[in-house]
Formats: structure tokens, sequence, C-alpha cells
């Protein structure tokens, strides 16, 4: 059986995206096509838990999708991805946040790396169903997105660009563990921890702070907010992995 994707097509009758399917589908890429439309997508009897926005020029509106792709990636564990034009994409999340997407290929679209990264998407969502859970917190949706891309390899992995964000999510999911950037505008982070201790619903989730080098001093002596550890930003991929796989042993 073959992975599983919802294709979101502004246009059906598109040459290109009809050439781009047919593709998949011969790469074992199981496709649900549909419109632009939350109503349809939500009727859908079977909604995968990857999900594809194909852009095509369209004068189709796709911000009802954008903004339902982005309940879903917290509440359901969707996995986004977006193909089209490199000016559609900028202007497309200009008003959304990056983090909400796993990747987005840029014309021309290759469909031997887009069936590849699906079917690598897949694997982790089988893995993560019995994997513990980790949220990012980090107010730089560069660092936010290279952190979810590295640890779902793992774990299964929940973003926060804030603190208040992060509390909404954690209203709805236990977590085994926090990664916590450690300085975030507005909240900081051990202002973050601070409240998180005192909180009935998350005072025993562990929590590490995500640092730069040049504020491991601050993290050490902030201690008492109960974190177990720390990151340094610039540790080397497989090294943070370890890390975290340590941590569970």
């Amino acid at each position: 059986m073959g992975v599983k994707v919802l294709f979101i097509l502004e246009q059906s009758t598109s040459f290109v995206a009809r050439t781009l399917i047919n593709e998949l589908k011969k790469r074992d890429i199981d496709i649900i096509e549909t419109k632009p439309d939350t109503d349809a997508i939500l009727k859908l009897p079977e909604i995968p838990q990857i999900w594809f926005l194909y852009l095509n020029d369209s004068d189709d509106p796709v911000e009802d999708v954008l903004e339902l792709a982005s309940k879903m990636v917290d509440k359901k564990d969707v996995r986004f991805f977006i193909g089209g034009a490199k000016s559609e994409l900028a202007y497309l999340l200009r008003d959304y946040p990056a983090e909400m997407v796993v990747k987005l290929f840029e014309r021309p679209l290759s469909a031997d790396d887009i069936s590849e990264t699906l079917k690598d998407e897949a694997g982790n969502i089988m893995r993560s169903f019995y994997a513990k859970k980790v949220m990012v917190v980090d107010d730089d949706p560069v660092q936010l997105q290279t952190m979810k891309n590295l640890l779902s390899k793992s774990f299964r992995v929940y973003t926060a660009n804030s603190g208040l964000n992060a509390f909404k999510i954690l209203t709805k999911i236990h977590v085994d563990l926090i990664l916590l950037d450690y300085e975030m505008p507005t909240v900081n982070g051990p202002e973050v921890a601070d409240k998180i201790r005192h909180n009935p619903g998350t005072e025993a989730i562990p929590i590490m702070f995500l640092t730069a080098k040049n504020d491991v001093r601050s993290v050490v002596n902030g201690m008492h907010t109960g974190s177990v550890d720390y990151i340094l930003k610039s540790t080397p991929h497989d090294v943070i992995l370890e890390k975290l796989n340590n941590f569970f042993s």
C-alpha cells in the first residue's frame, strides 16, 4: 500500500500538475485529490496525515486551507508540504508561520524528490506513533524548523514560537520533554519555565534549555527554575540526538 497524501490542487486541469500526480502515483504515492476547499477536506471519509498544497498561479484563494492546515498541524500532527514558484511560496507564507510547513518545494518540481521526502515523512509518522513527545519552544522560525526536522527522526515533535503558544498546546497534549529557548522576547525562557513549574498539569515535565554559547553561565545560574540540563544551539545534530536518547534511556 502506498503512502497516502492529501493533494490540494488549485487547478485540476493543469497539465503540469496532472503529470506530477501521475508520476507520484507511479512511485507508490496514494493521492487523494481535493480543491482548496476546507469544507470538502473536512468531509473526506479519511483525512491523510500528510498534506501537499500545489500552487499553480491560480486565482483560487488558499488562505482558508492554510488556516485549517495550521490547526491540523497542531491538533492532528498533520505534516504539511507546499510546492510552487519561489515568489508564490514567499508571498503565501508572509502571514503564516514557516514552522507549520515541513518542506517547501520550488519549481521545477521533481517527482523523485517529492516522493522520497513524503515516504521518509510517512516513516517518521509511523515511528513517532510510539515515540516520546518533545516540545520545542523558540521564537526563531529557522531554529524551530531545524529542530523539528532533526528530532522528528526519533521523537514526536510539537513546536511553539512563544511561551504563550506553548501553554496553549500543553493544555491539550502531555509531552515528555520541553526544549526551551533561553532568550525570547516578551516572556523569556526562565519565566516560561517558572510558569510551567507552578502549573499542576505541567510541573512534572522535564525542561532542557536551548541556548547560545554566551548564555551558558546564565543558564547554569538559573537552574533553580527546575531545568534538568541545557543544549547549546551550536551542538552537532548527532550529539543532540544522542543526548536526548540517553535522557530517555
